[in-house]
């Protein structure tokens, strides 16, 4: 089951028979919605994979309707829901759940997930709640801590053509969530609301019936709009949107404190990418931070550069401070410590009194270091628990890509949502500087886990490691992700960790797991390899460019005194076209990155196309 273009009426998606998601959706050639999808949800709030059965489908010119049976079969969860999915003449979309438990089990959702795509934010919209009353509101501009809708039966907005959008629900009360807060690009509308006690126990035979119905009223939608909707795919443009601005400085996690020691061939590949900085995480226990520490001290003084403490409290926190401060005053380490992040273990932000407490310990011993507060999960926790600015030297968060999705469209989604995050971030920081660590493919933990959370299948790769992290895609994705948090002005980004499966390259004791994670020993990843080109231009500038089709391609653009370098990376599988907007690369032959990948080309009106899932770098110099 591949993905396919599907049409009703004026309405044209996306559809992903294997995730069950309607996306895209699409009228006059302007997306009106961001997609419609099914989900369960675990008591720890994981997404159960299902497949699918009995697919049946039925494609016409100007309608269709989809059928299969879902099934969900990792035990104790044994779930079918019977799908059917039509597009009418009209451009009526309607999808419907009908649902039956075979097992007992506990969950915290059953049923549809609506996505409002992020350029609603600021935009009026007609709320109707399931008492029947009806509402004139707006999405949210700046991401919103809390839901903005409650009670939902139905939605009605307009996209930026005047297109109507009416989205009903049926079967459950839905509310909104901004998706923004995860970095996500939609705002969700989804059941049960989270007021409701949770996890659910669910009976054998117990029934969820839902049907999600998306109405649309083209209105004028304009020649123009329907005369580039017909006129096929065009070049993706990159252009200058901004004036230049400082590259924040970026360093990479240490990784386990067991790990072996780092090879000199592996210190010699970490210093030639200037790290500003290895972030190290002491836990509460203080034999074993005191380990991690001088360990992480000597590799910083090792590779010439600093660390990034992250402090992880707990209820003996004085204690640990007190033998950290010591020892590093013992050491002479105190010096390679620039910041340190505080975190404790009972709270989702950090509060004043705790990071008061660090500096009071630890400020005598590290004179030079910052003080940060903030959060070790999500801009969520950051968003519904603001720092005390007046604690803080600078606020750190974390992002990952995959709380709610994990197909490669919905990381690439991301990427500009992180900057959104940054951005927001600023405005309640008080001026402080903002510090993303780390970023990683997956999640480190689960901070919503309401129970203990399930060991990985014999064969498997843990939750935080993803086989991506060794393809070509992961270095594409970081550099769309470095782009957006540099252009949003983040002080300091930490990015995955040195080695292993969650790294730079692999151990030179290979893969633990090489069915499921297929590298060789020492193997140097793409992510790398984009790390050299970007350490020539450590402490030099970006200048902000805009991708016309930013879901496909995207630019960074550096420099450092006279030497310029501009990376573009295609995120699609396939060859992509782009028009460069920067006279100078209409004279500069585009390189692989890295050196040994597919070869981008010139085509005859001068665009460069780029195979699916590369990089291409360019490098002048000016006077």
């Amino acid at each position: 089951m591949t993905e396919r273009t599907l049409s009703a009426g004026p309405l044209r998606l996306l559809w992903q028979p294997a995730e069950g998601f309607a996306r895209y959706l699409a009228c006059g050639g302007e997306e009106c919605l961001r997609g419609v999808y099914f989900a369960l949800r675990d008591h720890n709030w994981d997404t159960v994979p299902w497949h699918a059965e009995e697919y049946q489908e039925a494609i016409g010119n100007d309608h269709f309707r989809i059928r299969f049976r879902a099934v969900w079969a990792s035990p104790p969860i044994d779930y079918a829901a019977d799908i059917q999915l039509e597009g009418l003449p009209d451009g009526t979309l309607r999808y419907r759940f009908a649902g039956r438990s075979r097992s007992a089990f506990r969950r915290n959702r059953i049923g549809f997930c609506i996505l409002h795509d992020p350029g609603c934010a600021g935009r009026p919209c007609r709320v109707e709640t399931i008492d029947g009353a009806t509402r004139e509101a707006a999405f949210p501009d700046a991401i919103s801590p809390h839901q903005p809708f409650f009670d939902l039966r139905a939605i009605t907005h307009e996209s930026d053509d005047g297109t109507r959008v009416t989205v009903q629900m049926e079967g459950d009360t839905f509310e909104m969530e901004d998706q923004r807060n995860w970095t996500d690009a939609s705002f969700k509308t989804y059941c049960t609301p989270l007021g409701l006690p949770f996890p659910v126990d669910v009976r054998p035979g117990d029934e969820v019936v839902q049907t999600v119905t998306v109405r649309i009223d083209p209105g004028d939608v304009g020649a123009k709009t329907a005369a580039r909707a017909a006129s096929g795919p065009e070049p993706v443009r990159i252009r200058p949107a901004g004036e230049p601005r400082p590259l924040p400085a970026w360093g990479f996690g240490l990784g386990a404190a067991d790990d072996p020691p780092l090879t000199d061939e592996a210190l010699a590949r970490i210093t030639a990418l200037r790290p500003a900085h290895l972030r190290v995480d002491l836990p509460a226990v203080a034999d074993e931070a005191l380990t991690a520490l001088r360990a992480a001290t000597e590799t910083a003084r090792r590779i010439n550069t600093r660390l990034e403490v992250a402090l992880h409290l707990g209820d003996d926190a004085d204690a640990l401070l007190k033998r950290l401060a010591r020892d590093l005053a013992a050491t002479a380490g105190s010096g390679l410590v620039t910041r340190w992040l505080v975190f404790h273990q009972a709270e989702n932000s950090t509060s004043a009194h705790w990071i008061e407490t660090a500096r009071g310990h630890l400020a005598p011993a590290t004179p030079e270091a910052a003080f940060v507060g903030g959060t070790d999960a999500y801009f969520a926790e950051l968003n519904r628990g603001r720092p005390p600015v007046e604690a803080c030297d600078a606020v750190t968060f974390s992002i990952n890509p995959q709380v709610h999705a994990f197909d490669d469209r919905s990381l690439v989604e991301t990427l500009a949502m992180q900057a959104v995050a940054v951005d927001s971030a600023k405005r309640f920081c008080g001026g402080r500087p903002v510090l993303v660590s780390p970023v990683t493919l997956r999640p480190r933990f689960n901070p919503n886990a309401t129970g203990p959370e399930a060991p990985p299948p014999p064969g498997t790769l843990p939750p935080s490691a993803d086989p991506r992290q060794r393809l070509p895609f992961a270095a594409a994705w970081t550099l769309g992700s470095f782009k957006h948090l540099a252009e949003a002005g983040a002080a300091a980004v930490t990015y995955y960790e040195l080695r292993g499966w969650r790294g730079l390259f692999e151990t030179a004791e290979g893969s633990p797991l090489p069915d499921t994670f297929p590298s060789t020993p020492g193997e140097v990843f793409p992510v790398c390899r984009l790390f050299e080109e970007l350490a020539p231009f450590a402490g030099g500038t970006i200048t902000p460019l805009r991708s016309s089709k930013p879901l496909t391609a995207e630019a960074l653009l550096l420099a450092a005194g006279n030497r310029r370098r501009l990376l573009v990376a295609n995120f699609r599988p396939e060859n992509t076209s782009l028009r460069i907007e920067l006279s100078m690369t209409d004279r500069i032959d585009p390189r692989p990155v890295p050196p040994a990948a597919a070869a981008p080309r010139r085509d005859a009106d001068g665009n460069l196309t780029l195979p699916g899932g590369a990089i291409a770098a360019f490098d002048w110099s000016e006077s």
